[in-house]
């Protein structure tokens, strides 16, 4: 999966795209194969950003929120999307925890307890309505010594379940594109995308 820092809007579309570009070729020369999945890590893509994962064989992405289920980009259907959820990641749990607080009501680090009740109950609604549970997790924050007991925890349970399809990125999309439908155009994404692209200065 290709990670790539797009700044933010005021990136031009086409340093974008070349980032994108250098990375894809960096990371082949790297593992000897082109990257097919993308997470933007921070920023905003620029409006054309889509097409440009597109244009560089990128097949899906998991950057964008809005929805419980993968979906094809409005404007570059080649590229699914699995949409991300805040309360499916480790760092608004654990990441806050300055010294004193800054500000005052900055939140603290979660009971790790909590948080694992949080992520089952989660799965629970996910799995009852066939829903598409994606985790977002980052090592240098869930792998504590500690906090990897949470996750184990929380993966033994999912396994316990004879109807869950744990499947990586690129498997969930290539599933997906062959099977699922076009996105309305009252999808979130497709709202989105006229919105954005009919107020641009």
């Amino acid at each position: 999966m290709l990670l790539v820092h797009t700044g933010d809007f005021k990136s031009t579309l086409a340093a974008q795209h070349a980032e994108i570009t250098r990375s894809c070729e960096a990371l082949k020369a790297l593992t000897g194969q082109h990257p097919n999945g993308f997470r933007i890590p921070a920023g905003n893509g620029a409006p054309g950003f889509i097409e440009a994962l597109r244009d560089n064989g990128i097949q899906w992405s998991s950057s964008w929120r809005g929805d419980d289920l993968p979906f094809a980009h409005p404007t570059a259907p080649e590229v699914i999307e699995l949409p991300l959820h805040y309360e499916l990641e480790d760092e608004p749990y654990f990441a806050f925890n300055l010294s004193p607080a800054v500000p005052p009501a900055q939140s603290r680090i979660a009971s790790y307890s909590h948080t694992l009740g949080n992520l089952q109950m989660d799965f629970a609604g996910f799995h009852r309505f066939g829903l598409c549970y994606v985790l977002r997790l980052h090592p240098e924050i869930i792998a504590t010594p500690g906090r990897i007991g949470v996750l184990r925890e929380l993966l033994e349970g999912i396994l316990r379940h004879d109807d869950v399809w744990i499947a990586t990125g690129a498997q969930v999309a290539q599933w997906w594109a062959e099977s699922a439908a076009s996105v309305t155009e009252d999808h979130p994404a497709s709202v989105y995308e006229r919105h954005y692209r009919d107020n641009l200065p």
